[in-house]
């Protein structure tokens, strides 16, 4: 158990030495909010799909439709729960606050940290597992997490839009591959590297960009957001693990949709709270804070995950 924890630390502090990075050159006006939202961008446009795409060009024997159609199932309740649970939380809050809030508490950051993550901890099987995981989290996204926070006329977003996404259309393209059996040249396989390797670092310089705006201690102080980070780091994944423990003993799988229900709050809060003149500051706390306690709280799930599988 402890080298689990050990192993899934160390890739964790990889991950936050680069965020350290995005917050050093932020606050040496290196890389501005504006550039962080073009990264942003080019990760969602480019490396996401590349990453996806190339995970399907992989050895994938070990990967099946049943295993495919679990993870969706499962992306889909952590969620169906994180919304069911919601409105019994910070009912007493601003509404402006509320929505932030809650956002943060249902949607997990399961592209920018928890892809790579997975990508380092399961190799390509993760990559498979984390794209499933992407492509659900998107339609839920786009749809009730937009309403969420916009109630304006702007939060109506066609279905069209909600399907057809970099993260959905680099799944139908892998999978168009994998089941008609599409073979890749070499050339086509190190551009699909070379553009999924941009992924991890830009991604964690965006979140780098997000945190160096917040003060730690304003980031401690809020109780409410402390609340919201507890219920996204543990109070989802709790009720996620005891379902898990009903269905599968499958070591790879189980880690893969544990550790993405767990991942911190999506950085699509402080977008959409930009995107939709939100409350800004507290997303992007948010974002950070559960990003920060995170260290602590993915190595002990993937340990426990670890345990139960034996």
């Amino acid at each position: 158990m402890l080298s689990i924890v050990l192993s899934i630390g160390e890739k964790i502090l990889i991950l936050f030495f680069m965020i350290a990075v995005g917050v050093v050159i932020a606050r040496k006006n290196i890389l501005t909010r504006a550039g962080a939202s073009q990264l942003a961008e080019i990760v969602l446009l480019i490396a996401t799909p590349c990453i996806i795409i190339n995970a399907f060009t992989k050895d994938l024997r070990g990967v099946s439709w049943r295993d495919l159609l679990f993870v969706a199932a499962f992306a889909a309740a952590v969620h169906v729960i994180g919304i069911l649970l919601a409105p019994l939380f910070f009912r007493r809050e601003p509404d402006a606050r509320k929505k932030v809030l809650r956002f943060s508490m249902i949607y997990a950051n399961v592209g920018f940290m928890g892809l790579p993550l997975l990508e380092s901890f399961l190799g390509s099987d993760g990559v498979i597992y984390a794209s499933v995981f992407i492509a659900v989290f998107n339609i839920f996204c786009w749809t009730h997490g937009v309403k969420l926070m916009n109630s304006g006329d702007a939060g109506r977003i066609p279905l069209r839009k909600c399907l057809l996404n970099p993260g959905t259309i680099g799944l139908g393209a892998g999978l168009l591959i994998l089941v008609c059996k599409i073979p890749v040249p070499d050339a086509a396989r190190d551009i699909l590297d070379s553009f999924s390797g941009l992924n991890t670092p830009l991604a964690m310089f965006c979140i780098g960009v997000h945190i160096s705006a917040i003060s730690p201690r304003l980031i401690l102080k809020d109780r409410a957001m402390l609340g919201a980070a507890a219920l996204r780091l543990l109070g989802i994944p709790a009720v996620i693990f005891g379902l898990l423990a009903l269905f599968t003993r499958e070591y790879a799988l189980f880690s893969a949709v544990l550790l993405q229900s767990a991942m911190p709050t999506a950085a699509n809060a402080a977008l959409f709270a930009d995107r939709y003149d939100g409350d800004r500051a507290l997303a992007s706390q948010g974002v950070a804070l559960s990003t920060l306690f995170s260290i602590l709280t993915l190595p002990l799930l993937a340990a426990l995950a670890q345990a139960f599988c034996g």
